[in-house]
């Protein structure tokens, strides 16, 4: 039986079994010492939540993955090594974060729309979704391990 047909089997029997029981799941796709092809693989098969739990794989795989696949999803998996922080790749995604003893933070890009239309439609929906964003930050700031200095 081929990758792709046992891939489809697993989710439909997946699907099939949660539904069953009402529940609801995130599958993450374990990618250590799988190659690219194998990722990309799953990644046309709909997969879209990958982890890894070797630091400087995880940084090379979401380099080599986000450039063409703007909604693949990276996690850390496991606890990383002193000696290997370096290598941390802190833009993979998840709420996750807090509990590997990362203090997640808000960045900002700068870019010019030569469409005026566009660049006020685009402002508008960041201007709304700021708030929406500062009060997510502000959540987990709460949820911080952290000591917070008066």
């Amino acid at each position: 039986m081929s990758t792709q047909l046992n891939y489809q089997n697993f989710i439909k029997e997946l699907s099939d079994n949660l539904k069953s029981i009402n529940q609801k799941v995130l599958l993450v796709a374990v990618s250590k010492t799988k190659p690219l092809r194998d990722i990309l693989g799953l990644y046309s098969l709909g997969q879209r939540d990958f982890g890894e739990n070797y630091a400087q794989e995880l940084r090379d795989k979401i380099k080599a993955t986000t450039k063409h696949q703007d909604d693949i999803s990276w996690h850390y998996i496991g606890q990383i090594q002193q000696n290997k922080i370096k290598y941390f790749e802190g833009g993979a995604q998840g709420e996750h974060k807090l509990a590997r003893g990362f203090k997640p933070f808000n960045t900002y890009s700068n870019h010019y729309i030569a469409q005026p239309d566009f660049r006020s439609a685009i402002s508008n929906f960041l201007n709304d979704e700021l708030s929406k964003i500062n009060e997510y930050s502000n959540e987990l700031e709460e949820r911080t391990p952290y000591k917070k200095l008066t």
